[in-house]
């Protein structure tokens, strides 16, 4: 068959696009919809290839499963015989070939192959041809197995005609005990081909472990999914697939919250340098930090490496979720600054300095200055001071005067060592009276105690 032939007076022939041990692929178009899909047929007379034709047609028929390739239409009376199937974007070896070290979107691809063949199991079948060139990609993203020409149905061996005249399935990828005999092969020949449809995934060469592109986790699944002897290989697909999970969930943000937070931080820091930071990455990126999955000093280590751009945006636009995350991080810091280095109080400062100059959220406002107060008192830190003294003179509303002189009422024993270093002229009224109220108190005391010193008189 060529480009341009007509088959069943239906299908235009367009391209060559794969081929088989017995079998051609095109792609060809239906003069009747005007649609394009993919046309295999028998290119061989013989019997036994005939024969293991519409044995793949049963197959499919049977099949309905989205990790398994679909059959729309068939023909097995006309010469050649020939079935259609949807029309993918590319094969698998094709789309990985540029993938090497994205390790979760191969475990992703790998999981969709492995459940493409676990339906095919659970229908009945063995595939016995496993391969990057027999598992599709299409362009909404599903990954399916195809091309079942040495398929066979579990309870029974294989017939005469499966001859290795036509090949016993793609050498590099045959399992040892398939090259003997393609009878011999099972669930595990399956489990085999897989193991080297994942080494291939990873490295492009199925053949040698090449262990610079392959995690050693992964090598450890590869090596028992192609162990020489089946009982030492994993005995399902499922098997198969429980030790990918265990393996993948050491990447996923969902449920290593150091990794989720590292993966959504970065994406934060590019779309900042492409100016392009959006509140739906901020909010993935809080959702991390309040899932609970943090230790304390994880959770304000990472709060630290936030970039300040970020945290303006969050307190510009998202007051009531960056209220969980503060609230954590007010929580945690007075026991994490108990063994902080003493320049620790300045990251502290330029965090609540960048969130009060950002938010109009006066409960914001009174939080992060009392926290850069309380750093200031714990640290002795002189530069925290002035940054203290430098916002309680910018205050000129009366709502946030008012707001900030609750807060420093509540914090009197720490406000009292600075009250005295801003003049009553350059702070905002409300403060000025909690700044008179302390000083009174204070002189009240110095007085109380100089009159504990005196003499008494003599009478």
């Amino acid at each position: 068959m060529n480009p341009g032939d007509i088959m069943d007076n239906r299908y235009k022939l367009i391209k060559k696009i794969g081929d088989g041990g017995f079998g051609d692929v095109f792609e060809a178009t239906d003069l009747q919809s005007g649609d394009n899909y993919a046309l295999k047929y028998c290119r061989e007379t013989d019997m036994g290839p005939i024969g293991r034709f519409k044995r793949e047609v049963q197959i499919l028929a049977s099949l309905k499963h989205p990790n398994v390739i679909g059959l729309i239409d068939v023909n097995l009376n006309y010469a050649p015989p020939f079935f259609i199937m949807p029309l993918a974007a590319k094969n698998v070896e094709k789309l990985t070939s540029s993938m090497r070290g994205q390790t979760l979107d191969l475990l992703r691809i790998f999981k969709e192959i492995c459940l493409g063949v676990k339906a095919i199991h659970d229908a009945g079948y063995f595939h016995r041809d496993i391969n990057p060139r027999n598992a599709l990609f299409f362009d909404d993203g599903r990954i399916v197995v195809s091309d079942l020409g040495f398929g066979r149905n579990i309870d029974r061996k294989s017939e005469v005609h499966d001859s290795s005249k036509y090949g016993n399935g793609t050498v590099v990828y045959m399992a040892p005990e398939q090259k003997d005999a393609l009878e011999n092969a099972d669930h595990r020949t399956d489990v085999y081909q897989l193991g080297k449809t994942l080494q291939t995934l990873f490295s492009g060469d199925p053949t040698a472990m090449d262990t610079t592109n392959i995690p050693p986790g992964v090598i450890h699944i590869i090596r028992t999914a192609t162990a020489f002897n089946p009982g030492s290989r994993h005995q399902s697909v499922s098997e198969l697939m429980n030790d990918i999970d265990v393996y993948s969930s050491k990447f996923d943000p969902i449920t290593n919250s150091q990794l989720g937070f590292e993966t959504a931080n970065n994406l934060i820091k590019q779309s900042i340098r492409e100016n392009d930071l959006t509140i739906e990455k901020c909010l993935s990126l809080i959702d991390i930090m309040v899932s609970g999955k943090m230790s304390e000093i994880e959770y304000v280590e990472n709060f630290d490496k936030i970039p300040t751009q970020a945290l303006k945006h969050m307190a510009q636009r998202l007051d009531s979720e960056l209220d969980r995350m503060l609230s954590l991080y007010d929580e945690y810091i007075p026991e994490y600054r108990r063994n902080a280095e003493w320049d620790y109080a300045e990251v502290i400062s330029e965090k609540m300095r960048t969130i009060y100059e950002s938010t109009n959220n006066l409960d914001f406002k009174a939080r992060t200055l009392r926290i850069i107060l309380q750093n200031a008192i714990s640290f002795n830190r002189f530069s925290v001071m002035d940054d203290f003294d430098s916002i309680l003179q910018s205050i000129k509303s009366d709502d946030e005067g008012f707001a900030i002189a609750q807060m420093l009422r509540q914090e009197q024993d720490n406000y009292s060592r600075l009250f005295d270093r801003v003049p009553p002229s350059k702070l905002h009224f409300h403060i000025r009276n909690v700044q008179k109220e302390i000083k009174e108190e204070v002189d009240a005391a110095r007085n109380s105690v100089k009159k504990g010193h005196e003499i008494p008189p003599e009478y």
